[in-house]
């Protein structure tokens, strides 16, 4: 009974099998929050390898690539912290959740690094308009279009949260599939065991 608590809470074995799952999924997206922590702090790639405010394309590049795998690494340790806690660590669990992370924060750097963001923009404002939610009208008040360009936002948001983690999710699932079921591991002697 004392391996099934974490926190005060019993852990049954069927729930204990989806803590990896629930906690990437849950951590995948404090990434962002990690990236604009060290930017707030001064502590991001940029602040230490140029001074001034002058940069160039590719430094801008170089910036947002190196902070984006600062933040996948922290939270890898946590992914992993929280597999040591729950007592739920396996290495297929943990290639999975590095997998599935990576590939998060990769789509993230694919999706802010090219023109995706202007044409999911685009694409939300003219669903929007066919809806009723958006109107190009200059008859509008300055409240009205700072409502308008809210919701926008927020459906950005939620169409990138909800694509980019089912994506992860499918290369996640591949990478178990990969893997193969744990009793061929066993026989085989991969990875993944």
């Amino acid at each position: 009974m004392a391996n099934s608590m974490f926190l005060g809470c019993d852990v049954r074995k069927p729930f204990r099998n989806y803590i990896p799952i629930a906690a990437r999924v849950c951590l995948a997206p404090l990434g962002f929050a990690f990236i604009f922590i060290l930017v707030l702090a001064n502590v991001d790639f940029s602040s230490y390898a140029w001074s001034g405010y002058e940069r160039t394309g590719f430094q801008h590049i170089v910036s947002v690539c190196m902070d984006t795998i600062s933040s996948t690494v922290i939270l890898v340790l946590i992914y992993l912290l929280i597999l040591k806690l729950t007592k739920t660590y396996s290495k297929k669990d943990m290639i999975a959740g590095v997998i599935y992370l990576t590939v998060f924060h990769l789509f993230f750097l694919i999706f802010s690094l090219t023109d995706l963001v202007i044409i999911l923009k685009n694409t939300v404002e003219y669903l929007l308009y066919h809806i009723g939610h958006w109107s190009y009208s200059e008859q509008l008040s300055f409240e009205e279009i700072e409502g308008q360009k809210n919701y926008r936002d927020i459906s950005i948001s939620v169409i990138y949260f909800f694509v980019n983690t089912l994506l992860s999710m499918l290369i996640t699932a591949w990478s178990h599939c990969l893997c193969g079921s744990s009793s061929d591991n066993d026989k085989k002697g991969t990875f993944c065991q």
